[in-house]
């Protein structure tokens, strides 16, 4: 058995720095399992060496994108950044195939549709199905809820340029 430090620090640069990103935990943060419990969207800021990495709770939603606080939780808990989730950005993406909803009436989004995806504060995948009008896309007010994030592996980002507004999104 390997022989692990119990200094959390060393523990952390013998991880390899994670994309800085939406995650969903995997578990709770230690010394802070009230504010960063299991299963929850957070957004992680990692640029080790430099600085440690830190998570961010959502804050306010702005239509399906988050900003998340600016006061982050240091992530110095090496099982915690291990199970941590990765999550698709939030954006218009094309799904590769038809995909059943779940709802009761069996509604499946056909393959090629236009979708916006989203989360919620459990981190669970939203997808808004695209409506058009003879001059406009519109995407409806709710959208279709998924637990399970094998949802992310039928969606394929669009092939368009979207106005990029993230910067004022993401703390970075």
């Amino acid at each position: 058995m390997p022989h692990r430090s119990s200094d959390p620090e060393l523990e952390i640069q013998r991880i390899p720095a994670l994309a800085c990103g939406l995650y969903r935990t995997g578990r709770a943060l230690a010394k802070a399992a009230d504010a960063i419990p299991a299963g929850v969207l957070v957004h992680l800021h990692d640029h080790r060496p430099e600085e440690w990495p830190t998570v961010h709770l959502p804050g306010e939603q702005l239509g399906i994108h988050w900003q998340f606080d600016d006061e982050g939780w240091q992530a110095l808990d090496p099982e915690f950044l291990i199970e941590l989730e990765p999550l698709a950005p939030e954006g218009w993406y094309v799904l590769r195939q038809p995909l059943a909803t779940g709802e009761g009436d069996e509604t499946v989004l056909p393959a090629r549709s236009l979708v916006l995806l989203g989360y919620n504060r459990q981190a669970h995948c939203i997808l808004f199905p695209a409506q058009f009008g003879l001059r406009e896309v519109r995407f409806a007010e709710r959208g279709f809820r998924f637990d399970d994030l094998s949802v992310l592996e039928a969606l394929e980002p669009v092939n368009f340029d979207v106005p990029d507004g993230e910067a004022g999104r993401i703390v970075h």
